[in-house]
């Protein structure tokens, strides 16, 4: 089935100008799909990056050649990334978009371009690391009397991976304990900043900054492992 680390031979056909060992063990995370936004390749950065994050194994296991993508985006921010990925197949142009996707000791910023192939047959993904930084943030203690709702649930932004206070809900801390070992209990949302900066286009789909951005508060099934 498999021709390399993680490929479907299906999706080789579609990378025949691509140097593909190079896309092995180049130094960005690096994946395919197919149309319908499912896994079609990884290479070897995508599993580094979840062994260095606390991924694994399950990301090994769970994340295989067929697994739809937009199972690993926080729900509030997946019609953003359903259309981007469209759009670059529809027009068969990249599209290109900055996220965080930081550890809790290190602030880390990643540049996402999408490659459209063939004739809208699927899409390589490319993960590359722009900037890397000490965190400037103030650390806040893990105390759950400050986050914990009344549904039990502690709300992280999906982006900077701050925690939303429940008093005091435009105030979201950085608690890096959560990031390192997040909780059985937390759910993901966006906080007004990110989702104003890194989200624009979408604010003004939805009228300014949308009540679901900050208040989304399903609890994940699964860890979510956002690629990159």
């Amino acid at each position: 089935m498999n021709d390399g680390p993680g490929k479907d031979n299906r999706f080789s056909a579609l990378l025949v100008d691509f140097d593909t060992d190079g896309l092995d063990h180049d130094s960005a995370t690096i994946y395919g799909l197919w149309p319908d936004l499912t896994l079609a390749y990884v290479n070897l950065k995508w599993f580094e990056f979840a062994r260095l994050n606390g991924g694994e194994p399950g990301v090994t296991e769970v994340w295989a050649p067929g697994r739809c993508v937009l199972d690993a985006i926080a729900a509030s921010l997946r019609p953003f990334f359903t259309r981007g990925f469209q759009r670059s197949l529809d027009e068969s142009k990249p599209w290109e978009q900055l996220y965080e996707c930081s550890s809790a000791d290190e602030f880390r910023e990643f540049h996402m371009t999408t490659f459209p192939l063939g004739q809208a047959e699927g899409l390589l993904v490319v993960n590359s690391l722009r900037r890397a930084t000490a965190h400037t943030r103030v650390p806040c203690a893990a105390l759950e009397e400050l986050y914990l709702n009344e549904d039990g649930i502690v709300t992280q932004c999906s982006h900077c991976r701050r925690v939303r206070r429940v008093q005091e809900k435009q105030v979201w801390d950085w608690v890096p304990q959560w990031v390192s070992a997040p909780l059985a209990n937390l759910s993901h949302g966006l906080c007004e900043p990110c989702f104003g900066f890194h989200y624009s286009e979408q604010r003004e789909n939805s009228g300014g900054f949308a009540e679901s951005f900050r208040t989304y508060s399903t609890l994940n099934q699964q860890p979510a492992h956002r690629p990159g």
